[in-house]
């Protein structure tokens, strides 16, 4: 038996951080995994993983309605014997659902982000229309993903299966200290971080002019933002006309994020629209106080325990939250105390895992004793 994950590629972002987990997740419960991406690149990141863990990685690459790359994915379906096909992202959810329904296999799509933004018109039609009619369950990554889209399918019901993070062991004081040091230079800075690929979406300028207000009263305060994209040199621009270059840091994408997010201070999640946010989720997981716009899953995920809700696009709203949190060590450590437990209480990766093969037993009932 065979579960096949395909996804438009394997760079750093949350669905793709979502495959990784989940076949980690299944290889430790000795369930054949496979996955496919769109991507060429051998080297993306989380490709680098899957092979290590020993899923077998298949790229398609080709245009949208590249018949080799479709008739491809059909024989890898039956050659693999797949049971259920579980589609990630645009373009998969388009090719992934023809060629499972050619088989004759069952196919779950995937609903990711509160946005269609920058879909093409006519390919948000057809990936609509595929996931209305010929998927066979349509699964959101949260709640506010989900009331989004409803309008799209109309009567058709959407699964919500919120994402899930480990929590890991967190690092000592001298740890801390030079991670701190390393990211700055000077482990006594008050350290602010976020992690998300800069685009639009993720409200980076926002988030620097808000900072440009904290730093009159903690002119030693750090920004961090971890990650890249092509919203970079613009950023760079908006951080020299505040004047920050020694005190906002663009580090590009790291591969540690785990590793670096406890050195912090305080997550900022400055985005204008979201889903389910994996970033959040992980500074919880690192024992972080969060503050975060009130858009996508955030309002669900974060309680008055464990950190901030404020409106989009305002800066003086994150800048005021961001002062609170540092005139108050107490209320920093009592908010990344109960965002930890949060974490490891309501977003457990065993129990997201139960969850997924719960969902992919009642898409194909044959095989509901096998993983259920």
């Amino acid at each position: 038996m065979q579960i096949l994950e395909v996804i438009d590629g394997l760079t750093v972002g949350g669905a793709e951080k979502m495959v990784l987990t989940l076949s980690r997740l299944m290889v430790g419960r000795q369930i054949p995994v496979s996955v496919v991406s769109f991507d060429p690149d051998w080297d993306a990141p989380y490709a680098i993983e899957l092979r290590k863990l020993g899923v077998p990685v298949h790229h398609f690459t080709g245009k949208l309605f590249n018949f080799c790359r479709i008739e491809r994915l059909v024989r890898l379906i039956r050659e693999s014997q797949a049971e259920v096909v579980h589609t990630y992202l645009s373009y998969a959810n388009i090719v992934g659902t023809i060629a499972a329904r050619i088989v004759g296999v069952p196919v779950i799509t995937s609903l990711r982000s509160i946005s269609m933004e920058p879909y093409h018109p006519v390919r948000a039609r057809i990936e609509t229309w595929l996931m209305k009619y010929a998927s066979d369950i349509v699964m959101a990554n949260g709640y506010s993903v989900a009331q989004a889209h409803q309008p799209r399918f109309g009567y058709k019901e959407i699964h919500v299966i919120q994402n899930a993070i480990g929590v890991n062991p967190l690092p000592s004081q001298d740890e801390k200290i030079a991670l701190r040091e390393e990211l700055t230079g000077n482990p006594e800075r008050p350290l602010i971080i976020s992690v998300g690929r800069l685009s639009p979406p993720k409200g980076y300028d926002t988030l620097i002019e808000a900072f440009s207000q904290v730093y009159p009263r903690y002119p030693d305060a750090a920004l961090v933002i971890v990650g890249d994209g092509e919203l970079r040199s613009s950023l760079e621009e908006t951080i020299a006309r505040f004047n920050l270059q020694n005190s906002v840091y663009l580090i590009g994408e790291r591969s540690d994020v785990m590793r670096i997010l406890p050195a912090a201070d305080i997550y900022v999640s400055s985005s204008h629209w979201e889903g389910m946010s994996v970033a959040i989720l992980e500074a919880m997981a690192a024992g972080l106080p969060v503050i975060a716009t009130r858009v996508g899953d955030a309002q669900w995920v974060l309680t008055d325990q464990t950190g901030v809700l404020v409106e989009p696009r305002i800066p003086q709203d994150i800048s005021q939250a961001i002062v609170k949190l540092l005139d108050d060590k107490p209320l920093r450590l009592q908010y990344g105390q109960m965002a930890r437990k949060r974490i490891e209480a309501e977003y457990n990766p065993d129990r997201w895992c139960d969850q997924m093969l719960e969902l992919y037993a009642k898409a194909n009932p044959k095989i509901r004793f096998a993983y259920a």
